[in-house]
């Protein structure tokens, strides 16, 4: 496989092969692997793929024409193929994987083959437990401000992101890096933009140390890094970088952020760098967002551009879809969140909480029997000040349930003393119906989760529709 990613992606400063080369992708339409799909398509790869169903991406690839197989079958593997990339949402036994194993075409994962593309370029690898795609999105949002045709990988879209990757003219390439899988590793950075570092992604690390060391290599393969100075995790991951810059609350930090002020959907602070203090306003609610801003100015800073006009243009950034993202308003709020680790919940639920509703509704799917497993006991307090709870059965991401991570389990995790009302729905059309019947005017409902749960989010906006 590696032999084949490097003929494909040559080392840096290498000629570049002739082209093309034929990859196929299994599961293509998901957000991060029809991103690389259309990378590498731009790169002049000959490109097709497959996947279980249509999703919001597959007119786009079939726009740019690369050929999109609905299910996966052994048959729409092109026999001249020279690589399969996959998903880890698709199984071993899956009918492609098994004919190109048996064929003898070589397969790497989405996160490896991400890896050897960046990597020939002059890499910005953002990584991190939570915020790494918000980061990004930042920082290309900044860059287009300032006319720098830098290309990029983000694995969401933005509002003011009409494509998800981009080759680029300029030099600097930026990526979310993915810990997920481990391929973190992968990574060599000219910059590393490192978030926070929590533990997360059981499916793929036996517990915290691992997750740190999968880090701790990734930053000691940068050449320099930008960092969260007041995030425990990602100070002990860079202490012994000798290039590294520090950003946060903190004034020990080498870029702070100071005064600042949160307030339902929107948040101010001003920059500070030694003695220059700059005005930042975001029209996007919550600390967190304000940390992913500070990490991006601080990398803009870094780099030499403006910051005064990377720090103005902020105040027109759009949220990346379903980062806190508001579907209705009063009177009735419908928000839409990615969140799934307890962290991320935690400051869903601090936002909602500020819009001043009557009552708070929370209808929750919990992402991964492995996740909710292990940090089932952390997710109780995460919803403290939500007025009911409604948590649907677990987004298994392709994993077996395993004992003591279905959603029956979270919910035994929770006790009355929590203060607010825990239901257990066996559906999401379940969930929908028992908040359907209960929501009134003057109710904010938050939606959140990394699977199919979004769906509640539409059947709620179709049903503010209906009623007007």
């Amino acid at each position: 496989m590696t032999s084949v990613v490097r003929e494909l992606i040559p080392e840096r400063g290498l000629p570049p092969v002739a082209l093309p080369k034929k990859i196929f992708f299994v599961g293509i339409g998901g957000v991060g692997m029809a991103g690389l799909a259309t990378l590498l398509h731009d790169l002049g790869h000959s490109v097709s793929g497959s996947d279980a169903n249509k999703s919001d991406f597959s007119s786009g690839l079939e726009s740019r024409g690369i050929y999109f197989c609905l299910g996966h079958k052994a048959e729409d593997l092109p026999t001249d193929c020279d690589l399969v990339v996959r998903t880890p949402a698709v199984k071993e036994d899956n009918p492609i994987l098994l004919w190109a194993h048996e064929v003898g075409i070589p397969v790497c994962s989405r996160g490896k083959m991400l890896a050897a593309l960046f990597n020939v370029r002059a890499g910005v690898a953002v990584a991190g437990t939570h915020g790494k795609t918000t980061t990004s999105a930042m920082m290309v949002h900044m860059l287009k401000a300032i006319s720098y045709d830098g290309g990029f990988f983000v694995g969401g879209l933005s509002g003011r992101l009409s494509e998800m990757s981009v080759l680029g003219s300029e030099p600097l390439f930026i990526t979310e890096a993915d810990e997920s899988d481990g391929s973190l590793v992968d990574y060599h950075a000219e910059w590393a933009v490192l978030t926070n570092v929590e533990f997360d992604h059981a499916e793929t690390f036996e517990d915290d140390a691992a997750l740190q060391a999968c880090f701790s290599q990734f930053v000691d393969n940068a050449k320099q890094v930008v960092y969260n100075l007041d995030d425990d995790g990602c100070r002990a991951v860079v202490a012994s970088h000798p290039k590294s810059i520090s950003y946060g609350v903190s004034e020990a930090a080498d870029c702070s952020a100071q005064n600042m002020v949160l307030s339902a959907g929107e948040v101010t602070f001003d920059f500070v760098i030694g003695d220059d203090s700059i005005p930042v306003h975001l029209f996007v609610d919550g600390l967190h967002n304000a940390m992913d801003a500070l990490a991006a100015l601080t990398f803009m800073h870094c780099q030499g551009f403006d910051i005064a006009i990377a720090a103005q243009s902020l105040a027109s950034y759009k949220a990346v879809n379903r980062r806190f993202e508001m579907l209705s308003e009063a009177p009735r709020w419908i928000i839409s969140d990615y969140a799934h680790h307890p962290t991320e919940i935690r400051m869903a639920v601090d936002s909602a909480l500020r819009l001043g509703s009557n009552t708070l509704w929370v209808i929750f799917q919990p992402h991964r029997f492995s996740r909710t497993k292990a940090l089932k006991e952390q997710f109780p307090a995460a919803f403290a000040g939500a007025d009911e709870l409604v948590i649907c059965p677990v987004y298994s991401a392709s994993e077996c349930p395993i004992e003591g991570g279905r959603h029956q389990d979270l919910y035994a995790a929770f006790h009355p003393e929590e203060g607010f009302v825990v239901s257990l729905a066996d559906s999401l059309n379940q969930a929908w119906e028992y908040v359907r019947n209960r929501w009134h005017d003057g109710d904010a409902l938050l939606i959140a989760g990394a699977g199919d749960v979004e769906q509640i989010a539409s059947w709620a906006w179709a049903e503010l529709l209906n009623q007007n």
